[in-house]
């Protein structure tokens, strides 16, 4: 079995004109759990969990062995921007948040005393 016990959620304000606000970094953790059989199953999960295509996973990030980035666009009640928000945010008429999901890959296996 296959499984990722939380994530830290990295979230900064994003102004489309201006870009991300580092003086706003914001550090969580998220009591987010998925797990699966398979690695593969595992990595159909992930996106689907999280609302978003396999192009927005990072697997092995910042080449660090079994890390897994999700990068999203939220706005400020932590819900992903839909795309009216996207537009307004486009238009310079709010801010969004990026935020970055980290999690650890870990096998775990059944071990007798």
């Amino acid at each position: 079995m296959y499984i990722i016990r939380s994530f830290m959620k990295i979230a900064e304000i994003d102004n489309f004109v201006a870009g991300c606000d580092m003086e706003s970094t914001a550090i969580s953790e998220c009591c987010i759990e998925i797990k699966a059989d398979t690695i593969d199953v595992l990595k159909d999960k992930i996106p689907a969990y999280f609302g978003v295509d396999s192009n927005s996973v990072g697997y092995n990030a910042c080449e660090e062995l079994g890390r897994v980035d999700i990068q999203i666009l939220e706005d400020e009640h932590g819900n992903k921007a839909g795309r009216v928000d996207l537009g307004r945010w486009k238009k310079g008429k709010i801010d969004l948040y990026t935020c970055t999901y980290i999690g650890q890959l870990e096998r775990l296996e059944k071990v007798s005393f």
